[in-house]
């Protein structure tokens, strides 16, 4: 087991820990956070000495260590993950990452909690900003504070992306998969596309794969030597993925499953123990849902009157079809695909007939979701690649089985029965989730399902194969071009080589599409040019008047110096000018949410339009943002 991965956990688990702690006594600022690592790094030096870190008649046997290491990296799939690793860095340097779910509430929340100092229920229309589980958030409010910016944020998803081929490894073998299949299979998986394309980016899904599977491995690990402090970090490892999305509760499931034989070894250390499961409460969902009970009633925050919809399912048995359905699309889809928007037509009707009733409760059940004509961080599941890999070794596996004589010397190991919880455990999200985009919340499950399928007799004789290794390596290839490729971050001058096209071939329709296509990042350059034009910039308190939209984080820039407060349908003139608002950003969603027009806003308001700013113009219609300036006198 890396020692890297656990020192990681405990790191990630100080953090969020901590951030809770912090904001319970209104510290979430610099000083805070210099004390709270400030002990955490003494804390760390402490078991690093304890277990013989830093021992000089080590050293000699660590530099031999990782000269083997650098050795194993000419091989082909180590090396072709080497260089997804660095092209997935380049990426995550040279572009900021334009994810509207991050944008629209998981960085503003950050803002909005370093802004008083503490966690908060934040007054907004979009509850999302306040009942989702917040983990990545606890580990990004730290880089946030300290280097008041976004453009760090993606280190989280990268530096779980390094770790994930050695757990992957751990994982396999604990479950009994043979250490060549392993092997193999660490490089292909841990190049599936949610981790890869995720690796350079601020969503939140593939990042948990790297708690779970270390959860998993401690626990096994410790069942097997009786160590019940591996067994206490392995369930901080599980209940921290519970922290992440509520799509992972299921997976604590895990743990209690692989520690009950042994939950003895739990008593040896009571004080331990107790001190570890308080920790992976702070860690898990509990936190966040007993916010979500005492401010929405509901330990999920989604309600009946709520403007989102819920996403659990109505009929288990419905959703386990539907689910196998939607799930099989997903990770199908082509690399690309221009047929996405027809796709997306066609499930919408279908829902309407009378058979497609039975999956009205998934939420838009079938499609792709947006921006759906290429693979990306937002739409991926483990690939079709690898889905299609998986098939075709299982087949070649069954045909060496079925040969006379074949497969000698190989029988199932043990562990069958933990090699099927996650496949139950696939079937509880299949009967609860109706996300539209259910491939990438599953990221974590991904892995843990394929300890049951490599084990299969034949296996071993297959991944020696000729044919077989070069089609790993084909598919990570692949992996390789399509990281090149992310709309929002090329890693080649896709604008200079549209403009060329252009002047060579000004009759044809491929470089404006070319230029659309990769030029999405540009309207937030646009949207920041606006603002430095039109607002004031001795203006330190910005109202925001917006449903569920993505501008904020442009609004509190520069970070550190500007505030932003939520406009409500309910405030009022006397109370903007309290707290010190005299310039509101509106975005037309928010009138529209509202049933209200520009003109009777102003008027009731005692507003004065100062500016217009049209996003998206290709749209037929075209979101606006307007830029309004209250009046002195106003109530």
């Amino acid at each position: 087991m890396c020692r890297c991965a656990k020192a990681w956990i405990l790191f990630s688990s100080w953090l969020v820990a901590t951030g809770w702690i912090l904001s319970a006594f209104h510290a979430l600022n610099p000083t805070g956070y210099l004390v709270s690592l400030t002990i955490g790094g003494l804390l760390g030096s402490f078991l690093v000495f304890k277990n013989g870190g830093f021992n000089g008649a080590t050293l000699p046997h660590r530099f031999s260590r990782l000269s083997r290491l650098v050795r194993r990296f000419r091989r082909p799939a180590p090396l072709l993950f080497l260089l997804l690793a660095g092209m997935t860095l380049l990426a995550g340097v040279l572009y900021r990452d334009d994810n509207g779910d991050s944008d629209s509430y998981r960085i503003p929340r950050v803002l909005h909690w370093l802004a008083q100092g503490q966690w908060h229920w934040i007054r907004t229309m979009d509850p999302l900003i306040n009942i989702t589980n917040c983990n990545f958030e606890w580990l990004s409010a730290p880089l946030i504070l300290f280097t008041h910016t976004d453009r760090t944020l993606f280190l989280i998803n990268w530096i779980s992306l390094l770790l994930l081929p050695g757990l992957t490894f751990s994982f396999l073998k604990s479950l009994g998969v043979r250490p060549r299949v392993a092997w193999w299979w660490m490089w292909l998986l841990a190049s599936g596309w949610c981790f890869a394309f995720q690796a350079s980016s601020t969503v939140n899904d593939s990042f948990a794969g790297v708690y779970a599977l270390a959860g998993v491995v401690l626990t096994l690990q410790a069942r097997r030597e009786g160590n019940p402090s591996l067994a206490l970090l392995g369930l901080i490892a599980l209940a921290f993925v519970t922290g992440i999305k509520l799509t992972n509760v299921p997976l604590l499931l895990l743990w209690v499953v692989i520690i009950a034989p042994a939950s003895r070894l739990l008593l040896r250390r009571p004080l331990l123990t107790l001190l570890a499961v308080g920790l992976s409460m702070a860690v898990s969902f509990i936190p966040i849902a007993v916010a979500n009970m005492r401010h929405a009633d509901n330990w999920t925050g989604v309600t009946k009157n709520s403007p989102i919809h819920a996403t659990e399912l109505h009929s288990p048995f419905w959703g386990i079809i539907g689910n196998t359905f939607c799930l099989s699309v997903q990770n199908l889809m082509p690399p690309i695909f221009p047929q996405a928007d027809q796709w997306n037509d066609l499930m919408e009707r279908f829902v309407r007939t009378p058979f497609g009733q039975h999956f009205r409760s998934f939420s838009h059940f079938g499609t792709l979701g947006h921006d759906c004509h290429s693979v990306n961080e937002t739409n991926a599941g483990i690939g079709a690649g690898i889905c299609v890999l998986t098939l075709l070794t299982l087949l070649a596996a069954w045909r060496l089985r079925r040969q006379p004589g074949g497969t000698p010397g190989e029988t199932r190991p043990p562990g069958r029965f933990l090699r099927l919880v996650p496949w139950f455990l696939l079937l509880v999200f299949m009967a609860k989730v109706g996300t539209v985009q259910s491939a990438r919340h599953l990221s974590p499950y991904y892995i843990l399902l394929f300890p049951l399928l490599l084990c299969q007799p034949g296996i071993a004789r297959v991944v020696r194969q000729r044919w077989w290794q070069i089609t790993s390596l084909s598919l990570m290839l692949l992996t390789l071009v399509m990281v090149s490729l992310i709309r929002d971050r090329p890693l080649f001058p896709v604008l200079t080589l549209s403009h060329y096209l252009a002047r060579t071939f000004p009759n044809s329709t491929l470089p404006p599409r070319i230029a659309s296509a990769f030029s999405g990042g540009l309207e937030r350059d646009k949207f920041l040019t606006f603002l430095a034009a039109q607002l004031p910039a001795d203006q330190t308190m910005i109202g925001y008047a917006v449903f569920m939209e993505a501008q904020e984080p442009c609004l509190w820039l520069p970070w550190g110096q500007r505030t932003v407060m939520r406009v409500l349908p309910t405030d009022q003139p006397a109370d903007w000018s309290a707290a010190g608002v005299h310039y509101i950003v509106m975005e037309s969603f928010y009138l529209d949410a509202n049933k209200q027009d520009l003109a009777g806003w102003l008027k009731q308001n005692h507003g004065v339009l100062v500016a217009d700013y049209i996003r998206n113009a290709a749209q037929n219609v075209p979101p606006h943002v307007y830029l309004i300036k209250l009046a002195d006198n106003a109530g």
